[in-house]
């Protein structure tokens, strides 16, 4: 799908795009926003590709994005030059509440800001394992900038900046965030710290 626009009235219940079936979506240049729900949802049941370039996901009144496999479900995401404004919740959420999905996912020069709780979420599951690796990317005025938790999930963290959230980095696991090293964390209520440190290859 390129160039669309799918708008939500801001009244009773809506999500914007579910995709829960089919081995691949490419969603390009597009804007989704103002529904009362998540703007998109990745619900899959089996392995499936999720591609999303040059895209707005603002105003909604869930999370901007919803990654959530079912109990055999992987989804395999890349994120590149989207924009997650302004939503309830968190910009984009990587979430494995059962044992069994996985979540692969890259995000590279893109934005989330404004959103009520963290710009960029990874929940990890019982025994899912989610990983998210996220390059020259930007986390501000949110409610927390990069958040990791749970069981199984890595997040790693290159050339980005993180600022002016109420918590910058936020850890409920052992391992938490990691870093390359070259990220610029300040300017936040409490920046939190990288718990990892991950060598340039």
């Amino acid at each position: 799908m390129r160039g669309i626009t799918i708008q939500g009235i801001g009244l009773g219940g809506g999500t914007g795009l579910v995709f829960n079936s089919g081995f691949s979506l490419t969603l390009a240049n597009s804007v989704i926003r103002n529904h009362t729900g998540n703007g998109i949802e990745i619900r899959p049941g089996a392995t499936s590709h999720l591609s999303i370039l040059n895209t707005l996901v603002a105003d909604n009144g869930g999370h901007g994005i919803l990654v959530q496999p079912g109990n055999a479900g992987t989804a395999k995401v890349a994120l590149r030059g989207v924009g997650l404004l302004n939503n309830s919740k968190d910009g984009l959420s990587l979430s494995a509440t059962v044992a069994g999905p996985n979540i692969r996912a890259t995000v590279r020069d893109s934005l989330a800001a404004h959103n009520s709780s963290f710009g960029f979420s990874c929940n990890g599951g019982p025994a899912g394992g989610i990983t998210l690796m996220m390059t020259a990317s930007e986390s501000s005025n949110n409610g927390g900038g990069i958040f990791s938790g749970g069981i199984g999930c890595t997040v790693i963290v290159g050339q980005s900046v993180v600022t002016e959230n109420a918590t910058g980095l936020q850890s409920a696991n052992s391992t938490g965030p990691s870093s390359y090293g070259d990220n610029d964390v300040n300017g936040n209520d409490s920046d939190g710290v990288f718990l990892g440190s991950v060598t340039k290859k």
